[in-house]
């Protein structure tokens, strides 16, 4: 009877030592699928085009873009017909808006 009794314990130990280690992997396994969910979430954030920062160019790249002299650039400012931003005693412009009066300026046949 020792011998059964024996025997059933150990079972009984190693049952418990089974649900032990059932229990720390399934843990194990729920903290990698939610670092994987992590890594995904990063990746998916770094895929997703960022803004891009507004290009600012000075009168003399204008000027330069356009091939046009300053006083030109001064003229279509005060028109109206190209946006111009004065910073202090500078003037500034988005890369968009040169480009748009450019395109605006197209000759049709």
């Amino acid at each position: 009877m020792n011998n059964t009794k024996e025997v059933n314990e150990r079972i009984l130990k190693i049952t418990e030592e089974l649900k032990m280690i059932m229990l720390k992997t399934t843990e194990l396994e729920s903290q990698e699928k939610t670092q994987q969910k992590e890594r995904i979430k990063k990746l998916e954030k770094q895929l997703q085009p960022q803004p891009q920062p507004c290009q600012l160019l000075t009168l003399y790249e204008v000027c330069d873009i356009l091939r046009v002299k300053r006083w030109t650039i001064y003229k279509l400012v005060e028109s109206g017909k190209l946006k111009g931003y004065k910073m202090g005693k500078e003037y500034r412009f988005k890369k968009e808006d040169v480009d748009a009066y450019f395109e605006s300026n197209l000759i049709k046949y």
